[in-house]
């Protein structure tokens, strides 16, 4: 049986609030099938028998639960983001289905690392100079404004107990048509923009690009410490980054709760509509899966 580890975020709750923050752990499953994916069975398997209950299934973000049969509220969950002591888990807990569930290790931020060159109408400039109030050039939409900006940085000692938040490299040319210009860096989950036989353009992420087998695209291994920046626009923008067409800040779950308290503090203040549980933007192009990017003959969007 093939015995896989995946890396999640444990999280203890108790009537559907956390009791304290998350703790990364990594979960070693036999996938008795082999086929990548989590069944209720494997799972059963692993947390020891039906007296531990259990619950996978699609879920925003994808889950895994343990807990008193039947009780949903009480247990622990396992997730790719983390959650903070009080949260209330208990909209997502009541989602949770017994579907087959296909575990995912996708990093918690979406955003470029420091030194990525990103088109403004003055030439490119470093991600990190950016400031909100700054114009960047965006491929939908022209000269926009920037409302947000962050960072972050990932030490050695983050990769350590998270290995999922490792950076992605996509080399010069990988793309197509040349681009991106040189080198581009960015996290594993940051969505690049690529066409399909159909001419539709999709967004999808740098990791579901290494597991499509795209060539040239793989984890920056030799990366033990960096800096990954946020750009938000009031509308998720696609722009130039080395040349090549990647997506800005989307304010998606997964991406929000890879935000310290302090980054999320400071997002709502820009859109309030995030305090009501309310996503204010809608995405730029279709995301796709590497399941879907397989299927699509793509090839890259210049």
């Amino acid at each position: 049986m093939p015995l896989i580890t995946i890396t999640l975020y444990e999280t203890v709750v108790v009537n559907g609030i956390a009791t304290g923050d998350s703790r990364v752990v990594e979960l070693q499953i036999n996938d008795v099938d082999g086929n990548g994916a989590i069944n209720r069975t494997e799972w059963l398997q692993y947390v020891g028998g039906t007296a531990q209950g259990h619950v996978a299934g699609n879920t925003s973000p994808p889950a895994l639960f343990k807990g008193p049969t039947g009780d949903v509220m009480n247990g622990t969950l396992y997730t790719p983001v983390a959650y903070s002591r009080n949260d209330n888990l208990r909209t997502l807990l009541q989602d949770l289905s017994k579907s087959k569930y296909e575990p995912s290790v996708d990093a918690l931020n979406i955003c470029f690392l420091a030194g990525t060159l990103i088109a403004t109408p003055n030439g490119d400039v470093p991600v990190e100079t950016l400031r909100a109030g700054d114009v960047v050039l965006t491929r939908d939409h022209g000269p926009q404004v920037l409302v947000w900006t962050d960072s972050s940085l990932i030490t050695s000692k983050d990769l350590d107990r998270a290995p999922n938040r490792r950076a992605v490299r996509i080399e010069a040319g990988a793309l197509g048509d040349g681009l991106p210009n040189r080198d581009l860096l960015v996290s594993a989950q940051h969505r690049l923009l690529v066409k399909g036989a159909d001419g539709q353009e999709y967004l999808v992420a740098a990791r579901q690009l290494i597991m499509a087998g795209y060539p040239g695209v793989s984890v920056a291994r030799d990366l033990t410490e960096f800096e990954l920046v946020h750009i938000a626009f009031a509308t998720h923008e696609i722009v130039s980054a080395e040349g090549a067409p990647a997506e800005s800040f989307y304010t998606g779950e997964m991406a929000l709760h890879g935000l310290s308290a302090l980054q999320r503090i400071a997002l709502t203040k820009v859109f309030p509509a995030l305090l009501q549980g309310q996503n204010p933007m809608v995405p730029a192009r279709p995301f796709a899966t590497h399941r879907e990017l397989a299927a699509l003959g793509q090839t890259a969007s210049a």
